[in-house]
């Protein structure tokens, strides 16, 4: 059953942890679910780069979550517990509707627990669906990445057109400008740079920018 938005904005809590290409792909969602809900994404902090060219309608706290260290990434008394804590004291305030991942991913559901969502929708996993108070029938494995943003989307009263240009299996070479490293990963503040420099002109081929 899909959820619908009422007339009066309600709070919507969305949980992307990972990195810069897979908050590109979640672009379309986050743009139309914007538009519905007063929409929070809990992120990594380079999205507050992101925010105000692709998202401006969508509130960002960042936030980095431990497992996605490249390495010890369960060393649990290594963990940033007042973090968690502190987002968890916040996000309670806040009284979200709902909140919701696009992974296949239990830890994603297990924080939303932590954090006090009492609405929780995604993909289970693992036996995580008891973590879960609406699950989501994952797209076929194959499927782009984005198939699971729109389904996402659909379990929340949108529709998300196929799957843009710039996500489908075609040759494609960056702007001259721009750095041929995958800046998230070089960490050169220049590469970053240079990268939000000619994002504009290279991602809103797909994405107009208003």
């Amino acid at each position: 059953m899909a959820f619908t938005a009422p007339a009066l904005k309600s709070k919507l809590l969305i949980v992307e942890l990972w990195g810069l290409g897979d908050l590109v792909i979640a672009t379309p969602f986050l743009r139309a679910v914007a538009e519905r809900f007063d929409v929070t994404l809990l992120a990594k902090p380079l999205a507050l780069d992101l925010q105000p060219r692709f998202w401006p309608g969508v509130k960002v706290v960042a936030f980095t979550a431990p497992w996605t260290a490249f390495k010890n990434k369960y060393q649990l008394w290594r963990w940033p517990w007042r973090a968690f804590f502190r987002l968890r004291r916040e996000f309670k305030s806040q009284h979200f509707a709902v909140c919701a991942s696009s992974r296949w991913d239990p830890r994603d559901h297990l924080l939303m627990v932590f954090l006090g969502m009492k609405k929780r929708l995604g993909y289970p996993r693992s036996g995580s669906q008891k973590l879960l108070t609406q699950t989501l029938t994952r797209p076929e494995l194959g499927l782009h990445r984005y198939e699971q943003w729109r389904t996402l989307g659909q379990a929340l009263g949108l529709t998300l057109p196929p799957r843009p240009t710039m996500f489908r299996r075609a040759p494609m070479r960056p702007p001259s400008s721009c750095s041929s490293s995958f800046p998230a990963c070089s960490g050169s503040p220049t590469a970053w740079n240079r990268f939000m420099a000619c994002d504009c002109r290279h991602v809103s081929f797909c994405f107009p920018l208003h």
